[in-house]
């Protein structure tokens, strides 16, 4: 290996280095916001931190059509349900059965996608590694 194709190596794995490190920051930052948003309690909020979650972390998913599948499934259970319950969802009104209906239909999704990530070893496999 020259010194040029050894500069050049370097140079990729730095960039490459450095480009994980800003996606993790990214995904990071969208892992606290879902938190957030959960704890608030706007079920619609909720809904869109997911969503931008999704957005970023689907390209990771091993089975990535099988898993977009899936979360399109709930998908569709969430915008029924917000469409059923409107004054619920946009929290203008309350009902026990429908927040309880629609919080459980958000987890859902909030949990698919964190044993999505999971699979795909995005919290790191073991111990040392770099995960995301």
């Amino acid at each position: 290996m020259t010194e040029e194709n050894y500069k050049e190596t370097t140079e990729e794995k730095e960039l490459a280095y450095d480009l994980r490190q800003a996606w993790v920051k990214i995904v990071g930052e969208h892992l606290l916001n879902v938190d957030n948003q959960k704890m608030n309690g706007s079920f619609a909020n909720y809904y869109l931190a997911l969503e931008y979650l999704f957005d970023r972390i689907h390209i990771k998913f091993n089975n990535r059509l099988e898993a977009i599948k899936k979360i399109d499934g709930l998908r569709k259970e969430i915008e029924m349900l917000a469409n059923k319950y409107p004054s619920v969802w946009l929290g203008t009104g309350n009902g026990q059965k429908a927040s309880s209906d629609i919080r459980q239909a958000i987890r859902r999704m909030d949990w698919q996608l964190l044993a999505e990530m999971e699979e795909a070893n995005m919290f790191g496999a073991k111990y040392d590694d770099e995960g995301l």
